[in-house]
């Protein structure tokens, strides 16, 4: 690319350009801007604009070239010589952005009819996100939701660092190939008590069957004990259901202080505010539920509850009171008193529970450590000032009788559904009087005592009604707080739901069930289960785990993890079982966590794995990107069969090389960074560099091979070649390898048909072939040869030998060299040497055969060494009346000649390129 100043005119850029342009382009050139024509009138006139992402501006020049022979009339005006875009192209390193710059692009080409892909190599877009737009295969760049190309998005750090919890109705995770995987919670863990101890409970899942290996906790493997016991399902649909853990649960609710009264610190039984003592009582405290729940656990933790300077046990009383979410009414639950000798950490838990079966065997109430009281009814305060009496909802109540639960009054109490423990106290509650939904749950405490100090019987505090939730008068409370550990706090609520947390088959589970360990995180080696290619029954049916790409490309279309699959006859299996040996042979991997992507993000990274890109068209299938160099071409587009034929160069600004972040299996999966350079960069480690991330790959090698293929893929195949075709371009698809014949890509070059076939009626041989219009037809001895060198009437003849491309009745194209002994013009050809067509020597002349070659056959005419252009088409688009505008790339062999994943065909009856005395052809 050339860069040019800004206010310049048409002629004063010619004027600027006249060594690099031909030297008739002043008299007969053409002058366009953005497909523009410039009348030569205005070329002094006529100043172009800055190029810009909102605008692009290009400069194009055009010539008209004569026939310098005979026969054929004129030529064609050549497509493009040369795109100039006035300015410097800037961005792109590393900043990988598409939207924005690029939208803008999309509507006007920089160089008057250019394609996308010349376009967004050209433009301000970072060449990894450029190669997954334009490239004929794209680089495995990791995309989810709002994934950074640069990095890892939340989700999948959260999967590929630590566990994450699922949301309902949320994604969960499915590996590709085996790489180590934090599994999302399903839910969240479970903390039960179970006397003393914590109960962690806790369900990890994968979506579709998988092999779960090298299970870690926290890093370290895992050893059953009796403290962590572990349960597997590879997530068959045929697997019998997870029995450790058979509930779960949401947690709500924030962890809060339960406030006391606030006292004077000078005198810890009077409360701070003396003139409005009702500001230093202990508030209510409110959590949700979730909806529905079968139970209701309310954790609370004492950190030290005790007396500091006796042994006598401390008492803290609760009152909680629950609201059905929108009504207005709240109903009272019994008062409860938890009481402990311990200034040890001390735990208890509310627990409410909706229709389930209560204990018959009443257990007997604790006496010191636990929840040793409970009433359903308390008097109000007799002292200054009075308070009335507090009333529990009457569900709790047997009748008339003794309103209070504790040790000793178990089978008398009138309290009804109430059970004492001395680590919970579990109220029992049916639908139908308390409707099931969302309830708010509301708790305050009161001021701590001493338990001698209480009558159980008539709720007295040192004989006398007692509130103590309020203050008695002169703003007091009746037990000091000094030398206390009272401290209560609401650690989390859990709602419960008593249901296998997997309703259905189908998911790998690790459920994990520990006792007082605080887990961290749970990771495994995961490989997911796929159907691979038996060649017992010619399908993918045969399940196995794997890291080839191809069977995992395939499930992404038909398997059981897409929710509208793809019906199997839709798919190319023919092409998938091809691609699959060819990962085989070139080691090709893919070994990801896949993270709420969508399937078209899925299936672009397993192909691109593979080296290849989703392909969709009557089948479903891939474009293969591999070294076709001992491959046929499959067609040949020239003027005789094309029209509208263009090139577009792009000049993108590469970077200096890509800094490549991707998770390395040999450092534990942990992201790791390599710096690949652009082959032939000699600029030392300080250049610019594009940061990308590659997934799939897991081996520095892989991530090497691929980045230099990709670096290569922006400098060799950034030519993008234009034209229309008939019908016969139905031959070709997305990655067909085709021949393309024009003046503006060699110098020496033609086509025509044939119009008579040439047979020697002794061997039944052809000699030779005439033509419908005059082909050039050298065969200039080379430089060691010629005798005279003034004899020489064009240099660039020197050593050139004209060979014909033929484009035979069954499909095939087969390049034969001329028989002429000196340059001439022509419409008569002879072979070196005779072809053999359908009649082998001796043979009978069936008139009723169509033989290969045969009048009506294109035929093109070129150098020897490369009679057409080798491309491969990127883009076919059908359009009215059976015309297809194709676009195609390079092929670009060189991309493959330093070891990059070599390929060569070598399956029974592949077409093998063979040199005979006539000249280089394809045959079977």
């Amino acid at each position: 690319m050339l860069f040019l100043r800004e206010g310049l005119s048409v002629s004063e850029i010619v004027a600027d350009l006249q060594d690099r342009l031909p030297s008739q382009f002043v008299e007969r050139g053409q002058i366009r801007i953005n497909g523009e024509l410039v009348p030569r009138a205005l070329w002094r006139s006529v100043r172009p604009k800055a190029s810009s992402a909102e605008r692009p501006i290009a400069v194009t020049f055009h010539i008209v070239h004569e026939n310098s022979g005979g026969g054929g009339g004129a030529k064609q005006i050549i497509g493009l010589v040369a795109a100039l875009a006035l300015t410097v192209v800037t961005g792109g390193i590393a900043s990988g952005a598409i939207l924005g710059t690029f939208t803008g692009m999309l509507g006007t080409s920089l160089f008057g009819s250019a394609t996308v892909g010349a376009a967004v190599l050209a433009g301000a877009v970072g060449l990894a996100g450029s190669l997954a737009i334009s490239a004929l295969t794209s680089a495995p760049v990791l995309r989810a939701g709002d994934t950074k190309s640069t990095s890892d998005d939340d989700n999948r750090s959260a999967s590929a660092s630590g566990n994450s919890a699922a949301e309902p109705g949320g994604s969960i995770d499915r590996v590709i190939g085996t790489t180590k995987v934090y599994p999302r919670l399903v839910g969240q863990p479970v903390i039960s008590i179970e006397n003393r101890d914590d109960i962690v409970e806790a369900v990890f899942v994968l979506n579709g069957p998988h092999k779960i290996e090298d299970l870690r906790i926290d890093e370290a493997p895992f050893e059953a004990s009796s403290d962590i016991q572990v349960q597997y399902r590879e997530g068959w649909q045929d697997d019998q259901p997870i029995d450790l853990v058979n509930r779960y649960g949401r947690q709500t609710g924030a962890q809060f202080e339960l406030s006391a009264h606030t006292v004077d610190p000078e005198d810890m039984s009077q409360l701070l505010n003396r003139v409005n003592p009702s500001e230093n009582v202990p508030k209510w405290h409110g959590v949700p539920t979730r909806r529905s729940p079968d139970e209701v656990w309310c954790r609370f933790t004492l950190p030290a509850m005790g007396y500091r300077t006796t042994e006598d046990q401390l008492v803290i009383p609760i009152r909680t009171r629950i609201r059905l979410r929108g009504t207005t009414q709240w109903r009272n639950l019994p008062e409860f008193h938890i009481s402990a000798q311990s200034i040890s950490p001390f735990k208890n838990e509310l627990q409410l529970k909706w229709d389930m079966p209560e204990p018959t065997d009443v257990p007997t109430v604790p006496s010191k450590n636990g929840v040793y009281f409970v009433a359903k009814a308390t008097p109000g305060q007799t002292n200054v000032p009075v308070t009335a009496a507090n009333q529990a909802d009457g569900y709790f109540s047997a009748g008339s009788g003794n309103d209070y639960l504790y040790r000793g009054t178990e089978s008398t109490s009138n309290v009804r559904h109430v059970f004492a423990y001395d680590n919970r106290i579990v109220m029992h509650l049916t639908s139908a009087a308390f409707p099931r939904g969302i309830y708010d749950i509301q708790m305050k405490r009161g001021f701590s005592y001493k338990a001698s100090d209480f009558s159980k019987s008539n709720y007295q505090f040192k004989s006398a009604v007692t509130d103590f939730f309020w203050f008695t008068d002169n703003g007091t409370i009746a037990e000091s707080r000094e030398n206390k550990g009272e401290q209560i706090v609401h650690q989390f609520t859990t709602s419960v739901y008593n249901a296998p947390i997997l309703p259905t088959p189908g998911f790998a589970t690790i459920a994990v069930r520990a006792r007082n360990a605080q887990i961290n995180n749970v990771s495994c080696m995961a490989s997911g289960y796929v159907r691979d290619y038996d060649p017992a029954t010619g399908r993918f049916d045969k399940w196995v785990t794997t890291s080839n790409p191809v069977p995992h490309y395939v499930d992404v279309h038909i398997g059981g993890q897409n929710v509208d699959p793809l019906p199997e006859d839709l798919l190319d299996l023919e092409e998938m079982i091809e691609w699959r040996q060819r990962c085989i042979d070139a080691g090709y991997t893919c070994n990801e966590i896949i993270v709420d992507q969508s399937i078209d993000d899925v299936r672009s990274l397993i192909a691109s794995c593979g080296y290849a890109k989703p392909y969709q068209s009557d089948l479903w299938s891939v474009v293969q990107d591999y070294d076709r160099s001992q491959e046929p071409v499959v067609q040949v587009f020239s003027p005789r069969n094309a029209r509208g034929f263009s090139f577009n160069k792009a000049f993108p600004k590469l970077p200096d090389g890509f800094r490549i972040n991707y998770r390395d299996k040999t450092a534990d999966y942990a992201t790791e960074e390599v710096v690949v350079f652009r082959n032939g960069y000699d600029g030392g480690e300080d250049g610019k560099l594009e940061g990308v991330y590659y997934g799939g790959l897991d081996e520095e090698t892989q991530v090497v091979m691929r980045a230099r293929f990709d670096l290569a893929q922006a400098e060799k195949r950034a030519t993008f070649y234009s034209w229309e075709a008939p019908a016969e371009a139905i031959v070709c698809r997305r990655g067909s390898l085709v021949a393309i014949e024009h003046d503006t890509l060699a110098r020496h070059t033609g086509r025509a048909r044939i119009k008579e076939v040439l047979i020697d009626p002794a061997t039944n041989l052809i000699t030779g072939i005439r033509l419908d219009s005059v082909a050039s037809i050298l065969n200039t001895p080379g430089m060691h040869a010629v005798t005279d060198m003034h004899a020489v009437v064009d240099m660039h003849t020197v050593g050139i030998r004209t060979a014909l491309a033929v484009r035979r009745t069954n499909g095939w194209i087969t390049t034969h060299l001329t028989s002429s002994s000196s340059d001439e013009e022509t419409d008569l050809v002879t072979f070196a040497s005779p072809l053999a067509d359908l009649y082998a020597p001796g043979s009978v002349f069936d008139p009723t055969e169509i033989p290969e070659i045969s009048p009506g056959c294109l035929v093109i005419v070129g150098n020897h060494d490369r009679v057409y252009k080798r491309v491969i088409v990127s883009e076919m688009q059908p359009t009215t009346d059976l015309i297809y505008k194709m676009v195609a790339v390079d092929e670009a062999p060189e991309l493959w000649a330093d070891g990059l994943s070599k390929y060569v065909l070598q399956e029974s009856g592949s077409k093998v390129l063979q040199e005979t005395s006539s000249g280089l052809f394809w045959e079977p």
